[in-house]
């Protein structure tokens, strides 16, 4: 237990545009264990990103300090050296004990800024299913994620935090249910994750009107095609300073459409980031 390690930044330490710096998309996460494993020189691996929280559990090499492995980390998330201290200040540290209480905080949802969430449970088990198929964990992380993965299942049945609205989309769809009531109109969901997965279903199955926003088109067609969409076009905008504006037709049958890239730009201002593509999909269901 002494020599399992965890770093990483969270919601409680970083807001959105620094976690989105250490996020590695689900496509580029093998390559990224590999290089974790070899070029920071971790025997054991596991790299977990939600929306909240990007974090990597690891034994280091023998011999090896676990500050040493935070600089490699850090290097190999954020695609360059830290500055003296950087990684330091940037991502915090847990040894031993602590790293296990850390994981068995985080895989029950104790540490989710909505306390008892289920989604990160399947998210944690999603990472160590993927460390264990690249061959990137060992005894010690593979008996930490097991308990880990035990404990959240046990807290979530035996204490009130398993009771009420206790995972994020849910808590989503309540107020998404309750504006469609009062103003009814089409739904956006923002990027594609087991929350909006989740929110997408639900609202399909209910008739609602859905718009699907992601950088990657693979990912959006995916979530419109497992609710109902079909692909009609696809078109790419850029974002400019100026407001965003986009139409909407009525929702007549079921089809996969696109938002009409406009002179003003797409995505609004709060979507904006450094990545200068947004795939923007719209979708109605039966």
């Amino acid at each position: 237990m002494d020599r399992i390690a965890l770093v990483g930044i969270s919601w409680r330490t970083g807001g959105p545009d620094l976690l989105a710096r250490f996020l590695a998309a689900a496509e580029r996460r093998p390559e990224l264990l590999r290089r974790l494993s070899l070029e920071a020189s971790l025997e054991e691996a596991v790299y977990l990103a939600t929306c909240n929280r990007v974090e990597v559990a690891f034994v280091p090499s023998a011999g090896d300090t676990i500050n040493a492995c935070r600089g490699r980390i850090f290097e190999l998330l954020g695609g360059r050296r830290a500055q003296p201290g950087e990684a330091e200040r940037t991502f915090r540290a847990w040894a031993g004990e602590g790293a296990v209480e850390h994981l068995f905080l985080v895989a029950a949802g104790l540490d989710s800024a909505r306390v008892g969430e289920r989604e990160i449970s399947g998210q944690v088990r999603g990472a160590y299913d993927l460390a264990r198929q690249h061959g990137v964990i060992g005894l010690r992380l593979e008996l930490l994620f097991q308990a880990a993965l035990k404990v959240s299942r046990r807290v979530h049945r035996m204490t009130d935090v398993g009771r009420g609205r206790h995972s994020l989309a849910e808590i989503a769809l309540a107020q998404v249910r309750e504006r469609l009531r009062r103003t009814p109109g089409a739904v956006a969901l923002i990027g594609v994750s087991s929350m909006t997965e989740r929110c997408a279903q639900e609202l399909a199955q209910e008739g609602a009107a859905l718009h699907v926003v992601n950088r990657t088109l693979s990912k959006a067609e995916s979530l419109a095609g497992a609710v109902g969409g079909t692909r009609a076009r696809s078109t790419v905008s850029v974002p400019t300073p100026t407001p965003s504006r986009c139409w909407c037709s009525p929702p007549v049958r079921p089809s996969l459409c696109s938002f009409e890239p406009t002179s003003s730009g797409w995505p609004p201002a709060p979507l904006r980031d450094r990545r200068p593509y947004w795939w923007t999909w719209r979708f109605h269901p039966m």
